[in-house]
């Protein structure tokens, strides 16, 4: 069991619950959202992902590796719902939404 705190800077901690040994948090934070200009994926223990972003029609509108805790530029598109996926070589995968402002 991990218990997050995370303060207005996207900041987390794991708090040792004494339930079980207490580990790094392996958590992906991805915020603020909804985004206006920039938002920052924050890998915790994980590394070397690839980011795709897609638009509500399903185009591909950003590709990047991310080797590790990275601030994403999205300024340049238009508002509306994105999709992420964040995945790697060894079965990783997540997705989530993102709200452009």
């Amino acid at each position: 069991v991990h218990i997050l705190k995370i303060d207005s800077t996207g900041w987390y901690n794991g708090i040792n619950t004494g339930i079980t040994p207490y580990e790094t948090p392996k958590q992906i934070l991805v915020y603020p959202n909804p985004v206006k200009n920039e938002v920052k994926f924050v890998l915790g223990l994980y590394s070397d992902l690839v980011l795709n972003i897609y638009n509500s029609t399903g185009h591909l509108v950003i590709n990047r590796k991310l080797p590790h805790t990275k601030t994403i530029n999205i300024a340049h598109l238009p508002k509306g719902l994105y999709i992420y996926i964040l995945k790697d070589n060894n079965n990783f995968f997540e997705k989530g939404k993102l709200i452009k402002q």
